[in-house]
């Protein structure tokens, strides 16, 4: 079973959370056979969208664990285009908005290529944490830049003078965040500031790849993220939204710099706004979960052996929320190499196949169980149409 535990708002400490979403996933990586219900809150007092409860620590690193694609031989370390273009648009913000800032400090730094190219870009004192190991070790081998090993913990960087902390899609999986921003205070030089980048619940459009999904606790709107800001003493620089249309994630972002604050921060408006637009995007992915539940129910009804393309989240939910199962699923495949071998739900996991024989031996058709890289497996799928193998998306061509 999923150890939890409930926590108060991690904006504000406010106990007035209301229940607004819960969505089940069952065979988690890590937890297989185990059923996990996250329940979505939105706090009336600062307006921050939180999970209640929320996994243990020892949980959630176990299921990261299970996660990574870092740690198989198979991965390409190489930086892939996208997540330098991330790199690159956000030194480009704070670089215009800090022209004299010097030293960075890289909160789950990944490989260490944000790092490095920010000291392209004239900073000279770069560093950073990471949870993996192999992380760990590509930037130093690649980029020649120390990191530390491991998940962030206080106190972790006392002693340094940073000017700017970068929090790139950190925030959203933290289940403490004023802490652990509240330590970092103390890791700035004085006016340093904190860079964040998060998704931004004003910007969610029915149709995008999924928001609500099992790694993100915590749903921000510019507003109620000023409100955890103000909090630690920090008050808005700049904003700016960062569409993402070659880039990852797949949907557009928000970027902000904080400054500490001289007084009392201004209140960010906007959160009337916020939860309005939040509210109706669940319910319009309430909607979009019936007509997949449907469109299950479609391609079931076509029978033959139906295997599953992709074993992640996506996958978890919809074991949860369809008759997609053991009884129903022959086979499920998936390019991780850490997968081969195990189940899902009790359905045995494939690597993919060069020979379309072998597909042939185990189903009659395939569904693809990823939103954001649906097409992508279908082009790579589509020769199997040649000999006799139905492939299945979920969602149109422009992923609604």
């Amino acid at each position: 079973m999923i150890s939890v535990h409930t926590r108060d708002c991690p904006g504000c400490a406010g106990r007035r959370g209301r229940v607004v979403h819960s969505q089940d996933f069952q065979s988690l990586q890590g937890f297989e056979n185990e059923t996990f219900t996250q329940v979505l809150k939105l706090c009336p007092d600062c307006g921050l969208a939180f999970v209640d409860p929320v996994p243990d620590p020892a949980a959630l690193a176990r299921y990261y664990g299970e996660f990574s694609n870092y740690e198989h031989a198979e991965y390409d370390y190489t930086c892939p285009p996208h997540r330098l273009a991330m790199a690159r648009r956000q030194a480009d913000f704070v670089c215009a908005h800090l022209p004299a800032a010097r030293s960075l400090l890289d909160i789950g730094c990944s490989s260490g290529y944000a790092l490095d190219h920010f000291r392209s870009r004239g900073f000279t004192d770069v560093t950073g944490v990471e949870p993996s190991a192999t992380n760990c070790r590509i930037a130093r081998e690649l980029y020649g830049i120390d990191i530390r090993q491991g998940l962030y913990e206080p106190g972790l960087f006392a002693g340094r003078s940073a000017d700017v902390a970068l929090l790139s899609h950190v925030l959203e999986h933290l289940t403490a965040p004023r802490d652990v921003l509240a330590d970092l205070r103390g890791a700035l030089a004085p006016g340093g500031a904190f860079f964040i980048e998060v998704p931004d619940v004003e910007l969610f459009e029915p149709g995008q790849e999924g928001h609500i999904g099992f790694e993100h606790c915590n749903y921000f709107g510019l507003s109620s993220l000023g409100g955890l800001m103000a909090r630690v003493g920090f008050r808005l620089l700049a904003e700016t939204v960062f569409s993402n249309t070659d880039t990852v994630p797949f949907y557009p972002t928000r970027g902000s710099l904080w400054v500490p604050s001289d007084g009392p921060p201004p209140i960010v408006a906007g959160r009337e706004r916020a939860e309005a637009h939040l509210l109706g995007y669940l319910a319009a992915e309430r909607a979009e979960r019936e007509a997949l539940r449907q469109r299950v129910e479609e391609i079931l009804g076509q029978g033959g052996r139906l295997g599953i393309w992709g074993v992640g989240t996506t996958a978890a939910s919809l074991l949860a929320q369809t008759r997609l199962g053991a009884r129903t699923v022959a086979a499920a495949f998936d390019s991780n190499p850490k997968r081969h071998g195990q189940t899902l739900h009790g359905i045995p996991i494939h690597p993919p196949f060069a020979d379309p024989a072998r597909y042939q031996e185990l189903v009659d058709a395939i569904l693809i169980a990823s939103r954001s890289s649906q097409e992508e497996i279908h082009q790579a799928l589509a020769p199997l149409l040649a000999h006799g193998i139905r492939l299945h998306r979920l969602w149109d061509r422009k992923g609604a």
